[in-house]
């Protein structure tokens, strides 16, 4: 601008005050995410076998929102693929199929890469042997079916089910301590140890051993059958609102600094008469960028009065 005949002044970046104004409204973004996200945020844990549906029915809930309650959600587990190396697990991964009008969608959930259902992510995070269980009697009629999740490690308490209405009870064993997890064409051949259990729980096993689909539990009153042998898979389930808000207020803020303190602002004034020409610079930190503006100023001013021959 010209404020007079012997006086020119600019400013360089003179919208910079609008990042003060960007960092500090991300703090209402960030607030407003923080509040929805803590009402709203449901965790919880299933256990499914596959071929398995869940229903709603969680085995565990670490946290019930204040606000609403779990997601609404209805999917059956397809598949479940544990990667082995060297017997190290090295991925986890569970195809996923959800329920809708139309068409089935089927979606995978891998290890640090949930699966995605309205505001609900699904994150697979264990996994272990599901054998599916038949109990015969004498004669060779079925009695009971079930598919029982076997515990991963010996540390962890045998799981137990009930078969024939309480007539007898299974406990299976994890596998033994230093068993390779089998991979999936390997399944075929994995042996559990069994506990079969009579009405006198305190009463000794009425088989203790190894079961596997080629041998099964024989024991006075029936026969225990291991027809096939599945995969469980632990699913984590989250669901919250607000995380939009909450990267919104982060971008705005990071954005606000970014503009407030790189693109500051800089105003220069050019005063001039017969005698003399001055330079004056004005900034928000005297920074060696700005040094460097004034310079070249400087030099393009002496260049042009040494060309025009001007005093």
């Amino acid at each position: 601008r010209r404020p007079d005949d012997g006086t020119l002044w600019g400013v360089k970046h003179r919208l910079a005050p609008l990042g003060f104004l960007l960092f500090h409204a991300s703090f209402f973004l960030i607030c407003a995410g923080a509040v929805l996200v803590y009402y709203t945020r449901f965790r919880g844990t299933v256990y499914l076998s596959e071929g398995q549906e869940f229903t709603g029915q969680y085995s565990s809930v670490e946290r019930m929102p204040p606000l609403g309650g779990p997601p609404d959600l209805r999917f059956t587990v397809q598949d479940v693929d544990p990667r082995m190396e060297r017997g190290e697990p090295v991925g986890l991964s569970a195809r996923l199929r959800f329920d809708q009008p139309g068409a089935p969608v089927v979606r995978e959930s891998q290890v640090n890469y949930p699966a995605t259902w309205g505001t609900a992510s699904l994150l697979v995070n264990e996994a272990g042997l599901a054998p599916a269980l038949w109990l015969q009697d004498e004669q060779g009629f079925t009695l009971d079916r079930t598919v029982v999740p076997v515990p991963v490690s010996a540390a962890r308490q045998p799981t137990e089910v009930p078969l024939a209405g309480g007539r007898f009870t299974a406990r299976l064993h994890a596998l033994a301590e230093g068993t390779p997890f089998p991979r999936r064409e390997e399944r075929w051949a994995a042996a559990l140890r069994v506990e079969v259990l009579g009405p006198d729980r305190a009463a000794p096993p009425l088989f203790d051993g190894l079961v596997s689909k080629r041998s099964p539990a024989a024991f006075p009153g029936g026969r225990l059958v291991m027809t096939e042998v599945r995969y469980w898979v632990g699913v984590m389930v989250v669901a919250e609102r607000g995380g939009g808000l909450l990267i919104a207020g982060f971008t705005l803020g990071t954005v606000g600094l970014i503009w407030r303190l790189l693109l500051y602002r800089r105003e220069v004034a050019v005063a001039w008469n017969s005698q003399e020409v001055r330079l004056v610079g004005r900034c928000e930190y005297f920074s060696g960028a700005f040094q460097a503006e004034l310079d070249a100023l400087r030099d393009a001013l002496v260049a042009e009065t040494g060309r025009t021959g001007d005093a």
